[in-house]
């Protein structure tokens, strides 16, 4: 969720921290960068996905109404229905959206290359498929993927994996080996 703040991270790590400031909670100089309001509307942000959080990050999302789609609903209603609606989420009442892929959400057999691994996670080859309908959307004016670490991967697998998803989001095509 990386929705904590100084005040709840047990960590201290900054990296659990980024939604929490764009939201505009925790440590001021990072919220207060480039304007002093939010950076995000809570309304318009959807995780997809989740399946390991601490409780302070659940509530601070829940309680400004952040769609939470939890690991259990996604296999329940698949991976494209529910990027479905999280691009609907995203582009009602906006001129354009962003995509974030943190690589610990995907399922550690498929990439390896974390920090953070938890099993359970996201299918590679299904997220690569479910990916391709941001190739054509006009809407989608940034993505990124985190939360790789190259020390980690094991044969290559995250970073291959990692060239199919751009591939994926920029072109609609996954042929990449």
């Amino acid at each position: 969720m990386d929705s904590h703040t100084p005040q709840t991270t047990l960590t201290g790590n900054i990296h659990g921290m980024p939604l929490a400031c764009l939201l505009g909670f925790g440590e001021q100089g990072l919220i207060n960068l480039a304007t002093p309001t939010p950076k995000f509307n809570p309304k318009h942000i959807c995780l997809v996905g989740i399946r390991s959080f601490e409780p302070e990050e659940e509530a601070l999302l829940k309680r400004l109404n952040v769609r939470i789609i939890y690991m259990a609903e996604v296999r329940q209603r698949g991976l494209a229905d529910v990027m479905a609606e999280a691009i609907k989420i995203a582009t009602t009442g906006t001129v354009g959206y962003g995509l974030s892929i943190d690589i610990d959400s995907i399922d550690p057999a498929d990439a390896p290359g974390t920090d953070v691994v938890e099993p359970g996670g996201l299918a590679g080859e299904e997220l690569c498929q479910a990916v391709q309908v941001f190739a054509h959307d006009k809407r989608l004016i940034g993505a990124e993927i985190a939360e790789f670490d190259p020390h980690r991967d094991k044969d290559q697998k995250t970073e291959k994996l990692i060239a199919r998803l751009v591939s994926a989001i920029t072109l609609g095509n996954i042929a990449l080996a």
